[in-house]
């Protein structure tokens, strides 16, 4: 998804376990079950906004990489605005970095950050604490006794558990994708 310009982003999440139905007598009444909840967050989201300064002066009389010694009245403008999208492409790629980066956050289930002009936020993505799986041992893929695809059934029974959804894709690190590739089970 495009991210969306707005001031104030509402989070909410279901809160729901797995529960069995209850057995009645044949015209009995129905019992009354718990079902789920749900809870819902506001939050100011951070701002971007960058700026470059550029000077006329040194634009006009400086000599830019790649130009010739002396450029023509033509060479000069072409070269000022090539410069100028140099710079105006710099700053929407570090707003791009910067948006990857808080992607990549909220993939670990937090966003913390404060800038140097000390604007703070925080958001906490709830998540059981039975989906943190720690591997040691021979359970690290790097191990030739271990096996990972119970590790993603594992992972993926939690989560149908947890939330009846499906897990249906997996995001590995370089180290962790390496030693999946590697895996003798997976080359098997």
């Amino acid at each position: 998804n495009e991210p969306k310009e707005t001031k104030l982003i509402e989070l909410s999440h279901i809160i729901k376990g797995r529960e069995t139905a209850p057995f009645v007598k044949r015209g009995a009444q129905g019992l009354i079950m718990s079902g789920e909840q749900h809870k819902f967050a506001n939050v100011e989201p951070p701002h971007i906004r960058i700026k470059r300064p550029m000077e006329p002066t040194q634009l006009l009389n400086d000599r830019l990489p790649g130009s010739t010694i002396f450029p023509s009245g033509g060479d000069i403008g072409s070269q000022i605005r090539a410069y100028m999208g140099r710079q105006q492409q710099y700053l929407l790629n570090a707003a791009t970095n910067t948006e990857e980066w808080l992607s990549a956050m909220a993939l670990r289930m937090q966003i913390d950050y404060t800038s140097k002009d000390e604007a703070s936020f925080q958001v906490v993505f709830p998540r059981s604490a039975s989906h943190t799986i720690t591997l040691s041992g021979t359970d690290l893929w790097t191990n030739a006794a271990s096996d990972p695809w119970s590790d993603f059934l594992e992972a993926a029974r939690l989560i149908l558990e947890d939330s009846d959804m499906t897990l249906t894709d997996v995001i590995l690190g370089s180290e962790a994708a390496t030693a999946f590739i590697n895996n003798v089970q997976v080359k098997a």
